[in-house]
């Protein structure tokens, strides 16, 4: 198929088809924005590192277009989008703890 003309024309535009699809699709969109933001936002209160998190979120954010974490913050301008503490105005353990 690869050394016909028409197939593989009919492959690129496949591969762009199938790759927009899984890139928004809800598991890429609900799981960063309602699984892992949140977590790394209650990872960021207690201060414990997140790096391979960051970095799922870095590439998620801008398959995405959103922008969640800026200088290694959950402070980005899309940030009240997703139920994070930061999003609710909880920074700290005690506002975490006293939380409602």
């Amino acid at each position: 198929m690869r050394h016909m003309h028409r197939f593989t024309t009919l492959l690129s535009l496949l591969k762009v088809v199938v790759l927009s699809l899984i890139f928004s699709s809800r598991y890429l969109t609900e799981d960063i924005a309602f699984g892992l933001l949140p977590t790394r936002g209650i990872a960021e209160i207690v201060k414990v590192p997140t790096p391979t998190m960051d970095t799922v979120i870095l590439w998620a954010q801008k398959i995405l277009g959103k922008e969640y974490l800026l200088d290694g913050a959950m402070k980005g301008k899309d940030i009240g989008e997703v139920p994070s503490p930061q999003s609710c105005g909880i920074n700290t353990v005690a506002e975490l703890l006293n939380c409602n």
